[in-house]
Parts: C-alpha cells; sequence; structure tokens
C-alpha cells in the first residue's frame, strides 16, 4: 500500500531494494535543487541544509569525498563491461 504513495520507489523498498531507492530519492533531491538554484536561489539556499544532510548520511560530505566515490565509479566500470559482455554471450535471445 505504501509504496502505490511513494510511486516507483515504493515498489523498490517493498522488494527490498533499499540502496536502488535511495539513489533515486537523492537524485531526484539534487535535479530539485539544481532547479531551484537557476530558478529560485533563494528558496535553494533554505532547503540546501536538508541536501547537504541526506547525502551526509551517504557518507559525502566535501567535495573530495564526491570526487572519491566518480572514481570508485570508474573505476568499476571494466568489471561491469566484462560482466555485461558475459550475459550478452550467454543469450543468444539478447539482441543489440
Amino acid at each position: 500500500m505504501g509504496g502505490a504513495r511513494l510511486g516507483g520507489r515504493g515498489a523498490l523498498i517493498e522488494r527490498g531494494d533499499h540502496r536502488e531507492a535511495v539513489f533515486w530519492i537523492i537524485a531526484t533531491f539534487a535535479r530539485c535543487h539544481t532547479v531551484l538554484a537557476a530558478d529560485a536561489p533563494e528558496l535553494h539556499q533554505a532547503r540546501l541544509p536538508a541536501f547537504l544532510e541526506a547525502v551526509a548520511d551517504l557518507g559525502i560530505t566535501s567535495t573530495g569525498d564526491l570526487l572519491r566515490r566518480g572514481e570508485k565509479a570508474i573505476g568499476f566500470l571494466p568489471e561491469l563491461r566484462r560482466t555485461a559482455g558475459q550475459i550478452l554471450a550467454a543469450d543468444t535471445d539478447i539482441t543489440g
């Protein structure tokens, strides 16, 4: 029942995919702040502490933290490509 109110995020939570739900919540939060910064800077500043608190809960409290996370994600890409290639090679029904 709660999933319907939260849309796709609620379905992710109900299914046990909490990390994925948090990703989309934070991504949406960030997009909203990008729009607010351009269109309503005073509202962006007023609401910024809540966003900073949310990302701090994820261990991101500085630009350095964010850059390290980005480097880690980029470092994972070769493994992701190998795995995707294995999946594609194993399933002949997948077409590109």
